[in-house]
């Protein structure tokens, strides 16, 4: 069900909201809203691992992009250095 973990406080948070729903809002509500929590929860865990995924994209991306930035300057350099020169 779950795909996250919580801290101890959280879970201690958890508890508490549960029982204040319950004493004010009754069994259902209280239910309710810890149901909500959870999909809540989940959904942030699933979006974690898409920026996760995301992340290890854009430094492929980084790593890429300054490979080619490097070999480019090289090449400029070589054909500046060994053009001849017109003077």
């Amino acid at each position: 069900m779950a795909d996250y973990a919580l801290s101890q406080k959280a879970d201690e948070d958890l508890t508490e909201i549960y029982t204040f729903s319950y004493l004010n809002f009754g069994e259902e509500q209280a239910g309710a809203n810890l149901l909500s929590l959870d999909e809540c929860f989940a959904l942030q865990a699933q979006m974690d691992k898409r920026f996760d995924a995301l992340t290890r994209r854009i430094d492929r991306f980084m790593i890429w992009s300054f490979g080619i930035t490097v070999t480019s300057a090289g090449f400029i350099i070589a054909v500046q250095r060994f053009w001849p020169n017109p003077t």
